[in-house]
């Protein structure tokens, strides 16, 4: 058993009352939670039955090692005392905790009530192509009502939201404004909340708008006023500067003095009148040629004082009542936007309910309506359902509480005990998915409510500040930097003693580095992060190719790849394609952690651009990345002879030209291409692409490409979108296209695989975002330097949570846009709120690190960037927020905070260094020229071959497998399979294509309508009505809408009367849709096999459309509906699948079978099986 601090110890003991725990990165909070629970269990005097706990956590993985953790130490319990009768009883319960994620709990609770709700049992979950395309359909239907509606707000909305004939920013601001909506318990109210800013008449400066830029402005001029103090400071260290520049600096001080007191008392139009007045003056004249570090500092910071001035007018854009006009007249635009959005949530609703298929935000909405009722007030009382799991658990434990969300907090509540049983762990340092709609606010407005922990005062909080995971120097060195630039108003907490880490990690003395900043020069920004990689990968090599030990469970080892981690603040855009290739080419393995980048990867950018060409051929852009990707092989120079007579036709007709020239090249492709255009005519997306691959054999293209293994899983991974567009009810290749097109427009993606394993010996790339909750030895920080994200203030539109949603106004007669009170304001709520997420994402980066800690930030001039930063910081503990906002990358924001480290005086040049006390060393150092990647071995160096090796790799390449037969054999086959392969020599289009089909459903769809129709029908009704049956089944969702009207009513009426639908119906048993499995030899199914793989077994599962009991046996019935056949062909054709049927059912239910009788809806009578 551990050796439990005092925090921990009362973290796990508790029990009277509701206790939040604050837990510091590292501290051991999955342990504590473990051990609470196990310690309740075990609780002789007051023992907590297993399933009257609720566990929540915030992924599936963390829920399987939250149940593994708590059954490994529970067993262990139990093996110390095997007579304990209570362990052995919570044992038998535990299985029946609920230990889950917030989504699992809610699904749970749907199903198990879905009756009180009016949904299908049945529904299915929503992945997020399906959800895609739903939404997509579900925006663009909004948009044809409102085109159509054409009223004047939504012309004026139309007018400021689109570019051109693009509303593309229109429909992405309707679907962001409902997802963020449904993160909330109420989204209807949360939505018209977003308009109330419009609905006052206060003085401008007391609006919550107002009051925005007016406090920003303070701090700005704050700011400035700092530096003008520094300015002073060096007029005195200075003379010269003091003599020359000290009235113009003085002058200044006092203009930002006087703009000081403006901001803090006058009205709005006072202070506008006075900042768009205000000016910097100039500082004087300094003798020719005279420079010193005083004089470079204070010319920088009058140039920060220049920008910032520079800055703040545009604020202030209009006056009073120039604003109250700007109101009036967006106020009808914004509630057609908010109009907008409901209805687009009616829509994608219907669609949900319409294909039985939800996502989990709308089961947790469904939850929440189980279990809260709110009154015409917003009032939310608990439902019975609600009191009842109430009285059911007696503790409720939710980790990661941080990122939960309004409609979480709100099911935690309903199902609590008025939150007095309630224990919630998490550290708002870590809230680092606001894109998610995490609200860390929930989690500092209950800790700022609570008093310290003490004994018996419930609630209260508890704080876990020691850190078990980093070395002294990381964590030291951490909290050097955040105790100067995280405060409340930046990172959301103030960084202080409470906060800070306290190193409690056992490790040895090392002899290296435990934290590191490095500093690259001269770099542009494409050849910059390359030259990072670069660095990247001699740094690598230089750590274990020296004696740097890890220590792990079992000791300390030599370090190894797989104890290296690369962070990024983002992957996309082939950032992290770059690292893998630096590394790469310096013969370090690596592997990207990334479920984003799928598209951009070779293998499936290459089968994109076939799809297209395959599509319509006449596309140059994808016709030349296939003509010259390993599939075709065509070189540069053989399509530049082919185009240069023809440069103005498109590539495809000069391939044609040069087909008929008897180019063979060209011809294979030529004949490649028609292929394919014939089966993607006729085949399923899926089925087409799994074609598609056989014939280009791009499977074993990307197998042998680096990393091979996750280039065939990515396109298997192609042919899984697929086969969910098609199962939507989507068809065809083209529409999966235009699928990924809108994607991709919205600069979106699609999950990638994942093929490696944790134990695997390669440097693992990943986001910050992927590694939280993850640690390794080396955290190597890369692409410090990337910009923050500053699109929002571009937009003509701007939205924030809290502070609601306001537009450029539009000047149709001069056709110009221009910008708002509101939007400015708005805007600067949300860089305040991304800034503030983002460093508690470098919080998160920083903390990963175990052992060692590498900051890489680069600049084209590093020099003029260390003298900035320097002019703004001084002996002052604290970073002005201000500062850190006016910043535009994270290594802007390291600069500031370690430029005053002891260790970092090599940073300050000439100046004299300030410095602030830091407890343990860190490495500095700017770098201007990098070293080369690793050489492989010459031509010229001769290499003696191993004779052992050379003979085991010639055993290996000579081997000849003794089961080939086998080869293309699948272990587990379908009767239709066996089908299928007896008729697999012949190929035609059995079907209509979907583009030739009026209504878009094709005889595929139709079958399948057919087959639900027969499954569902209710033969002890008192008579066969088929219409009635069919408004059943729409009604109990077992038919879609479309599926019905596609029904060929006559000739189901026909089936029932024939004599074999008397005979179900008075049958004592009726199977429909009978899975069954059988193993049969593989000799039996396959003659020709050769005999050592005769008796392989090979499973048979199907399913049996309809089975009934007769005499004592069962009669088989399948449904076929098969057009333009005889009887003769379709015996023919199923007569081997149906014998197969007969035996599997026959295994499976132990019954004689009497027979297996054909019913052909299109011939409309019964065929019997010799």
């Amino acid at each position: 058993m551990p050796e439990w601090t005092k925090e921990q110890k009362k973290a796990i003991d508790s029990r009277k009352g509701s206790i939040l725990v604050s837990a510091a990165a590292g501290s051991g909070k999955t342990a504590v939670l473990v051990q609470r629970v196990i310690e309740r269990l075990m609780d002789e005097k007051e023992p907590c039955p297993a399933d009257s706990l609720l566990i929540v956590t915030f992924t599936r993985a963390a829920t399987a090692q939250m149940k593994d953790r708590i059954y490994q130490a529970l067993m262990s319990e139990i093996d110390k005392a095997p007579d304990n009768d209570l362990l052995k009883r919570q044992a038998l319960l535990l299985p029946f905790a609920r230990i889950s994620t917030i989504d699992g709990f809610c699904n749970d609770i749907v199903r198990e009530n879905f009756h009180d709700i009016e949904i299908s049992p049945d529904y299915g979950i929503l992945d997020n192509s399906q959800l895609a395309l739903m939404c997509d359909d579900a925006v663009s239907q909004v948009m044809d009502e409102l085109y159509r509606e054409n009223s004047p707000e939504f012309v004026e909305l139309v007018g400021i939201m689109a570019n051109g004939t693009d509303d593309s920013a229109l429909t992405d601001l309707i679907c962001k404004l409902y997802n963020d909506s449904m993160a909330f318990a109420r989204p209807e109210a949360f939505l018209d909340s977003l308009t109330s800013a419009y609905h006052t008449d206060a003085p401008l400066r007391d609006q919550v708008w107002g009051k925005i830029i007016i406090n920003y402005a303070a701090k700005s001029v704050e700011y400035c006023r700092m530096l003008c103090g520094k300015m002073i400071e060096s007029g005195k260290d200075d003379p010269v500067v003091g003599e020359k520049y000290g009235v113009g600096i003085a002058n200044n001080a006092v203009m930002f003095d006087e703009l000081s007191k403006v901001i803090e008392n006058g009205s709005w139009d006072e202070i506008r009148s006075a900042v768009t007045s205000a000016s910097v003056g100039s500082l004087g004249r300094l003798p020719n040629k005279y420079s010193s570090v005083q004089s470079e500092s204070v010319k920088a910071q009058k140039n920060v004082l220049t920008d910032q001035l520079k800055k703040l007018a545009p604020l202030f854009c209009a006056s009073e009542s120039e604003n109250k006009d700007d109101m009036d007249y967006l106020r009808p635009v914004a509630e057609k936007l908010i109009e907008a959005v409901k209805r687009y949530g009616e829509i994608l609703g219907e669609e949900k309910k319409r294909a039985n298929s939800y996502d989990f935000s709308d089961i947790c909405h469904f939850a929440l309506k189980l279990l809260v009722k709110y009154d015409e007030s917003g009032n939310a009382e608990k439902t019975a359902l609600a009191e009842s799991f109430a009285e059911r658990f007696q503790e409720i434990l939710v980790d990661e509480y941080q990122d939960v969300n309004d409609l979480q907090n709100t099911l935690f509540w309903a199902v609590s005990r008025d939150e007095t049983n309630m224990f919630t762990v998490g550290d708002v340092k870590q809230s680092i998915y606001r894109f998610r709609q995490a609200m860390p606010e929930i989690f500092l407005s209950r800790r700022d409510a609570l008093n310290d922990f003490e004994c018996d005062n419930y609630p209260a909080k508890i704080t876990l500040d020691r850190n078990f995971r980093s070395r002294s120097g990381v964590t030291e060195n951490v909290n050097f930097l955040f105790s100067q630039i995280m405060s409340r108003q930046m990172g959301s907490v103030d960084y202080n003693e409470n906060e800070q880490l306290v190193a409690a990690a056992d490790y040895e003395e090392s002899s290296f580095p435990e934290a590191e900043m490095y500093i690259l020069g001269d770099m542009a920004e494409k050849v910059g992060r390359e030259s990072e990689a670069q660095f990247i990968a001699d740094k690598i090599h230089e750590i274990l190719s020296g004696d740097m030990k890890v220590k792990d469970k079992n000791g300390y080892r030599k370090a190894s790849y797989r104890d290296f981690c690369i962070l990024l603040r983002s992957a996309g855009g082939g950032k992290a394609e770059i690292y893998e290739k630096i590394l790469a080419e310096n013969l370090i393995p690596s592997y990207i952690e990334s479920k984003s980048g799928f598209f951009a990867s070779p293998e499936i950018s290459t089968m994109l651009s076939l799809m297209r060409v395959t599509d319509n051929p006449i596309q140059d852009v994808p016709l030349l990345a296939i003509l010259l990707s390993p599939i075709f092989g065509f070189t540069a120079d053989e399509l530049a002879q082919m185009r240069i007579d023809e440069r103005k036709k498109p590539i495809y007709h000069c391939i044609r030209k040069a087909a008929d020239s008897g180019n063979e090249k060209c011809i294979a492709f030529l004949s490649k291409i028609d292929e394919l255009r014939m089966l993607s005519a006729t085949l399923p997306c899926d089925r087409f692409l799994e074609e598609m691959f056989e014939k280009t054999g791009c499977k074993a293209i990307a197998s042998a490409m680096p990393n091979g293994s996750q280039r065939k899983a990515n396109l298997s991974m192609l042919v899984d979108y697929a086969k969910k567009y098609e199962d939507s009810g989507k068809r065809g290749l083209s529409g999966f296209i235009r699928f990924i097109d809108r994607i991709q427009r919205k600069n979106s993606d699609l999950e990638a695989a994942a093929d490696v394993s944790e134990a695997a010996d390669v440097v693992h790339i990943m986001t910050i975002h992927k590694s939280k909750g993850l640690e390794f030895p080396v955290c190597i920080i890369a692409d410090l330097n990337a910009p923050f994200n500053g699109d929002a203030a571009r937009n003509v539109a701007a939205y924030h949570p809290d502070m609601g949603i306001c537009f450029e106004r539009r000047d149709s007669k001069r056709k110009c846009k221009y910008p708002t009170v509101g939007k400015k304001a708005i805007d600067i709520a949300e860089k305040i709120s991304g800034r503030s997420e983002e460093l508690r994402v470098l919080y998160v980066a920083m903390t990963r690190a175990k052992e060692r800690l590498i900051c890489i930030t680069r600049y084209d001039n590093p020099e003029k960037k260390l003298s900035a930063i320097r002019g703004e910081i001084g002996t002052e503990e604290h970073i002005m927020p201000f500062a850190l906002l006016s910043k535009s990358s994270m290594a802007d924001w390291l600069l500031l905070g370690f430029i005053r480290h002891p260790d970092a005086a090599s940073l300050w040049g000439e100046n004299s260094p300030i410095t602030l006390p830091a407890a343990r060393n860190m490495h500095f150092e700017l770098i201007k020229e990098l070293g080369s990647p690793v050489e492989s071995t010459g031509e010229g160096e001769k290499l003696a071959a191993d004779p052992d090796l050379l003979e085991k790799i010639k055993r290996k390449t000579e081997y000849k497998y003794p089961y080939s037969s086998l080869a293309g054999i699948m272990a587990k086959v379908s009767p239709s399979d066996l089908e299928a392969t007896e008729f697999s020599t012949e190929y035609f289009a059995s079907e209509k294509p979907q583009f030739l089909s009026k209504s878009g459903m094709n005889p595929a769809n139709r079958g399948t309508a057919t087959h639900k129709f027969m499954e569902f029908f209710d033969y002890s009704a008192e008579s066969f009505d088929v219409d009635a049956q069919i408004e059943r089944m729409v009604a109990e969702h077992h038919l879609t809408e479309d599926e019905a009207k596609i029904l060929e009513r006559d000739k189901l009426k026909r089936f029932f009367r024939n004599e074999i639908a008397a005979r179900i119906k008075h049958s004592p048993l009726l199977l429909r849709e009978k899975k069954v499995t059988v193993g049969v030899r593989a000799g039996d199914i396959y003659p020709d096999i050769a005999e050592n793989s005769a008796d392989e077994i090979i499973v048979v599962q199907g399913y049996v459309d309809c089975a009934f009991e007769e005499n004592g046996g069962l009669v088989i019935v399948d449904y076929k509906t098969d057009r333009r056949t005889d009887e003769e062909m379709l015996k023919s054709r199923y007569k081997e699948q149906l014998k197969m049927y007969e035996f599997a059912l026959h295994e499976c239910t132990g019954k004689k079978i009497h027979g297996t009788v054909i019913y052909s809806f299109d011939l409309g009578r019964t065929i019997e099986l010799d």
